[in-house]
């Protein structure tokens, strides 16, 4: 696309303080101005070259387009203005020539940093004009800012160029039939691409912002990113043209478009577009750089920034003694939008709140047990944002330890009883044993009670086949407050003193037998206990025997530390189990109590010695559910506990049923007295 200016004059630009080692644009604000303007290079139709000094006044360091021509000097396409006592640049297009007859055109009204050019001729559509070269750059911005203030209502467009380049593009300049021309190195619309040159020269990045008004015709500040070439290298040379109407084409120029423009300059982005932090993004606000986050805080690897400027860095920081984490974004050292060459953005989590709890672990393979009953702890670590990190230590397999198990970002709920419920906690393959063994973990639908009661399932998939095979062979895990007992049996036991059988302390008191497996696939041993026995006026407790072997629920072993209910330490020796054939339990504990042996023995038979249905004075005496039945006997019938104690007494008339406690008594009726059970 050709453009014709209307220009004269030519400026061999100087900037001593423009360096190729600056970030920002020269003389930003306009404060400072030339009382002598520049020259622009003008080519005549005889094909001479002139440098001539433009009229009027420019800002320091730029270039404008005042042109004398025709007899005429036009000063006014850039002047100096006060606009709310601030020292502005105003661009105007100005029609020059004659108008009567009306020989000439509208002038574009612009500044830039490189040399104006013109060729100019009575033939306007032989005119054509522009700017070459610019200054020494080799940084990269990320955009170009500035105030600007239309007030006119012309519909052509205004324009804000920037371009970038390194290497020499050489092509002519001239009339725009060529016929009279000039070589000249790195002409505007060559290095923008709207033209051809040589190709020695590469353009790094450019822009051209086209506005045809400002906010409400009032001051405005546009932002312009600078499109960068991929793989373009660094740039060596800049300029910038900022025009009142359409710098590309002559024929959309329009007559007093006016533009009114201040602090132009090179903006270098030292921001954030987006933010996570672990699971978390951050909702970034403009000029907001501080934000509370809920949740847990990150390691440095887990955050991730990415800034706004291609060109710019971000160095993450986590100070884990204060919850906090820092992300600092530094520039090329040029300024950004709002005046700072960095900014920090900082995120500030709460100590979260860490739990231990000492519990149960019981872990199955296959329906076989792996470990039972093993000692263990687990830490939980709550967040504020709902959510926790499980941790069970030291997970043990096949005797060896493999490593923890680590579940992060669980959810965690709380009813109004206090009850915690932990759902959605899951890793899709969790590496333990140094990477040997892969498993899909899952918890979910554990819970805590507000007392404490622990019940955590976790789900185990070992992947053998991983990664090429994901099938999985489940290991349930369990980590509770409670044992697993291993066999609960309803039963009786009788207590006899030394071996003296034919004279029990006790018979058929009622209790429960119960089984506690401990230990791992190396080695289980086992835990019997019975509920409450008590005899000869020895409170003998729960009698809890530990580290007893068990074969085909055959029980044996010794304890020798066994605590009694009476606080006293007894030594217990074990023997007897289930019998394969009736399925019935009998159990010996050899218990030894200040050097006194007592046998206690369970059993799940309902028969004990001498107590059956029995015939007494011609009386009928048998234990029922609950009850003693009586039938054929008239008198009184007085029932007594093992130990002496009158338990019932009953007026009997031929028959009765006396209601009792089970257990085992001592019925006398008549002269007769038989033991009786009741269940």
């Amino acid at each position: 696309m050709k453009k014709s200016f209307l220009l004269s004059g030519a400026l061999l630009l100087s900037l001593s303080a423009f360096t190729a080692n600056a970030q920002q644009l020269p003389n930003v604000g306009f404060e400072s101005w030339k009382t002598t303007c520049g020259t622009s290079r003008s080519i005549s139709k005889d094909g001479k070259k002139v440098d001539v000094v433009r009229p009027g006044v420019e800002p320091s360091e730029w270039n404008g387009s005042n042109v004398n021509q025709m007899g005429q000097k036009k000063p006014d396409l850039v002047t100096k203005v006060e606009d709310n006592s601030n020292t502005v640049v105003q661009l105007k297009n100005i029609y020059i020539g004659l108008k009567f007859p009306k020989i000439g055109s509208t002038a574009p009204g612009f500044i830039n940093l490189g040399t104006p050019w013109v060729y100019a001729s009575t033939t306007i559509s032989d005119c054509d004009g522009g700017v070459f070269g610019g200054v020494s750059f080799n940084k990269k911005p990320d955009a170009i800012k500035g105030k600007y203030k239309r007030t006119d209502s012309n519909s052509e467009d205004s324009h804000i160029i920037a371009y970038l380049w390194s290497g020499t593009y050489t092509s002519k300049i001239g009339n725009v039939a060529q016929t009279t021309t000039e070589e000249q190195n790195d002409v505007d619309r060559v290095v923008f691409g709207k033209a051809t040159g040589s190709a020695s020269g590469k353009l790094v990045a450019s822009c051209d912002k086209a506005f045809s008004s400002t906010a409400n015709k009032d001051w405005e500040t546009i932002v312009v990113p600078l499109d960068y070439v991929a793989n373009a290298g660094n740039p060596t040379m800049m300029n910038v043209v900022i025009s009142a109407g359409d710098y590309w084409n002559r024929g959309n120029l329009k007559e007093n478009t006016t533009l009114l423009v201040d602090d132009v300059d090179f903006v270098y982005y030292s921001t954030l577009t987006s933010l996570k932090a672990g699971s978390k993004t951050i909702a970034l606000k403009d000029g907001v750089y501080n934000y509370t986050v809920a949740g847990k805080m990150p390691t440095e690897e887990d955050v991730v920034a990415t800034c706004k400027s291609q060109f710019a860095d971000a160095a993450v920081a986590v100070d884990a003694a204060n919850y906090k984490v820092t992300v600092t974004v530094t520039n090329q050292g040029g300024k950004d939008v709002d005046g700072a060459t960095q900014h920090v953005y900082t995120l500030q989590y709460t100590a979260p709140v860490v739990k231990q709890y000492a519990g149960i672990l019981n872990v199955e393979m296959v329906g076989e047990d792996v470990i039972a009953n093993a000692t263990q702890e687990v830490t939980i670590i709550y967040y504020n944002d709902n959510t926790c990190d499980f941790s069970l230590p030291h997970f043990m397999f096949a005797g060896t330890d493999i490593g923890n198990i680590e579940i992060p970002n669980v959810k965690v709920s709380e009813d109004a009883a206090g009850t915690k419920t932990f759902t959605d906690g899951e890793v899709e393959a969790m590496k333990l044993a140094e990477g040997g063994i892969v498993a899909h973990v899952v918890l979910n639908g554990g819970t805590i009670t507000s007392a404490g009661v622990i019940n955590m399932p976790i789900t185990v998939g070992w992947m053998p086949g991983y990664p090429d095979d994901k099938k999985e062979t489940p290991i349930n895990v369990l980590f509770s407050s409670d044992k697993k007992v291993e066999v609960t049996e309803a039963g009786y036991y009788y207590v006899v003193k030394g071996d003296d059988y034919q004279h029990p302390l006790v018979e058929h008191q009622a209790t429960m037998l119960k089984s506690v497996k401990y230990g791992d696939m190396n080695g289980f041993n086992y835990t019997l206990s019975l509920d409450g026995v008590n005899a000869g006026g020895i409170n003998f407790g729960d009698m809890a025997v530990a580290g007893l072997d068990n074969t085909d629920e055959q029980y044996s072993g010794t304890d020798s530390a066994v605590a009694l209910g009476n606080g006293k330490t007894a030594s217990v020796t074990v023997d007897g189990g289930k019998d394969a054939t009736t399925g019935k339990y009998e159990v010996k504990f050899a218990t030894t109590v200040d050097g006194q042996l007592y046998n206690i023995v369970f059993t799940t038979d309902d028969a004990s010695s001498s107590v059956n249905d029995v015939e007494a004075s011609g009386a009928a005496v048998r234990g029922a559910e609950g009850a003693i039945v009586v039938e054929g006997f008239a008198g009184r019938v007085n029932v007594y506990t093992v130990d002496g104690r009158l338990a019932a007494s009953a007026q009997v008339d031929g028959e009765a049923t006396i209601t009792v406690a089970a257990g085992l008594y001592v019925v006398r009726a008549g002269e007769k007295a038989v033991k009786v059970v009741v269940k």
